[in-house]
């Protein structure tokens, strides 16, 4: 539980510190002009030795200053799965 609790901290201090995404998922570019557009917290589940444990955290959403479209950072420790 520890080493999920220092994932989440760290992600959270990226965003705090607006250190930005490596490229937009969008065009793919890999340039640094990446301002924050918004932030909020979200609620992941986590399986932990056979338990299902919730636990809040930022997500940042970033604006690429060269195709203009926004997109979410997610942090290591998210899983995207479909509503399926």
């Amino acid at each position: 539980m520890r080493e999920y609790y220092r994932k989440i901290h760290k992600h959270e201090k990226l965003i705090a510190t607006k250190q930005k995404p490596c490229f937009c998922p969008k065009c793919k570019s890999t340039h640094v002009n990446f301002t924050l557009h918004e932030c909020r917290y979200r609620l992941f589940h986590v399986i932990i030795d056979s338990l299902v444990h919730t636990i809040e955290s930022f997500l940042g959403r970033w604006k690429c200053s060269l195709c203009k479209k926004t997109f979410t950072s997610y942090p290591e420790y998210a899983l995207l799965t479909s509503g399926t």
